[in-house]
């Protein structure tokens, strides 16, 4: 799959939109609008190297969303984020936010065809210990474009078969050392219902990764996939595969980097419960890099979220990453093995209809490779108005 032909999805993505529009029942659309305050104190919000790096955050949000369905079952959304935020000494005002359009067709219950056209602005620090770039350079601002389809087909009641394509390209600011990239990926999910509760199944894909300055790079990778409701309340899905990483000539910031052949996979174990979820996850694989086309990284996390009553609701999260430094890194790139944690405990407390005010405690720490290692403590208040506007 041709990048030219991976962009080309977005065309065709806005065809199905306007079908899906066009044959909707007005009475079924829905516009709601939220808005959303928070106020934060940080130690060092940005996880920069030095001392004296603290300062207070505010920030607004305000979150559209249109959702719409036609008689036949087809559904489009439209979804947005605006976020403006200030810092009260040392950092520049930042203008966040993401807007993605989604649709899903069906032709019938065994034929159905999803796709989503986005873009996102973020800075990488806010997912510190989910991304590769936020752990090398968490001040930057990414530009993220993304692209994708998918199409299920149930030939059977036991058998289903997704192929599915997506596109992104990146760009950032702010940092030396991350490159504008682009990729692409092919995919095809085969399934079998082994029984009631249990699918089993493989999914091979590829991926062609391209970074500015650098040749491109292709993975391929191939996964037996078990997904099964082991009780009423506890739900498994589980990859466990091979991935291989194409040969790198040498540039001027990487010395010449042979094929590599590795394990990979993943786990996402969660239990739900009438008060508490507790989700666990966790990966291990090559992802796509700004730094060098594709990196290793070493992935997992925790989630719980606890109803305490009608009011109020606890939600505390761990997440862990580590990722391999490059193979015959130059001098140019002056990265070793990374790693980055991020722990939040949240207090969210219903105030009414349509509004939650909530008290975080939150602490960030990225481990540079060179011998420091920035952290930071957050802690403040946000505030949440969720009404429907119709």
């Amino acid at each position: 799959m041709s990048y030219r032909s991976a962009w080309r999805l977005r065309a065709a993505l806005l065809v199905a939109g306007a079908r899906i529009a066009w044959a909707s029942d007005p009475a079924s659309a829905q516009l709601t609008m939220g808005a959303e305050a928070r106020v934060q104190a940080a130690s060092n919000p940005l996880l920069l190297p030095g001392d004296d790096r603290d300062a207070i955050l505010a920030e607004a949000s305000v979150r559209p969303r249109y959702r719409t369905i036609s008689a036949t079952g087809d559904v489009l959304e439209v979804a947005g984020v605006l976020t403006g935020r200030t810092f009260s000494r040392l950092y520049r005002d930042y203008l966040l936010g993401s807007l993605r359009g989604s649709g899903t067709l069906r032709d019938s219950e065994r034929l159905s065809a999803s796709a989503s056209v986005g873009y996102v602005r973020d800075l990488a620090g806010d997912a510190i210990a989910a991304s590769v770039a936020a752990a090398i350079a968490p001040q930057s601002v990414r530009n993220l474009w993304q692209t994708a389809a998918d199409l299920t087909w149930r030939p059977d009641a036991r058998t289903t078969i997704r192929p599915a394509i997506a596109a992104e390209r990146a760009t950032f600011s702010d940092s030396v050392l991350l490159r504008d990239t682009g990729s692409a990926r092919l995919e095809i999910a085969l399934l079998r219902l082994l029984s009631a509760q249990t699918w089993v199944g493989v999914r091979p894909l590829a991926t062609v990764s391209r970074t500015a300055g650098q040749p491109g790079l292709t993975r391929a990778a191939g996964f037996a996939v078990l997904d099964s409701q082991l009780s009423p309340t506890v739900h498994l899905r589980a990859e466990a595969g091979m991935e291989h990483v194409d040969a790198a000539p040498a540039t001027a910031l990487l010395a010449r980097r042979p094929a590599a052949t590795a394990v990979a996979g993943s786990i996402d174990l969660c239990q739900r419960r009438a008060r508490t979820d507790l989700c666990a996850l966790a990966s291990l694989g090559s992802e796509v890099s700004a730094l060098t086309g594709f990196q290793r990284r070493l992935a997992g996390g925790l989630t719980l979220s606890h109803r305490i009553d009608e009011r109020w609701t606890l939600v505390a999260q761990a997440d862990y990453q580590r990722i391999a430094a490059p193979r015959g890194a130059a001098a140019a790139i002056p990265v070793r093995d990374l790693d980055a944690l991020a722990a939040l405990l949240r207090f969210d407390r219903r105030t009414g209809p349509a509004t939650t005010l909530s008290g975080e405690l939150s602490y960030a720490q990225r481990g540079t490779g060179a011998g420091s290692t920035p952290r930071s403590l957050y802690a403040g208040v946000r505030f949440r108005w969720e009404p429907r506007v119709r």
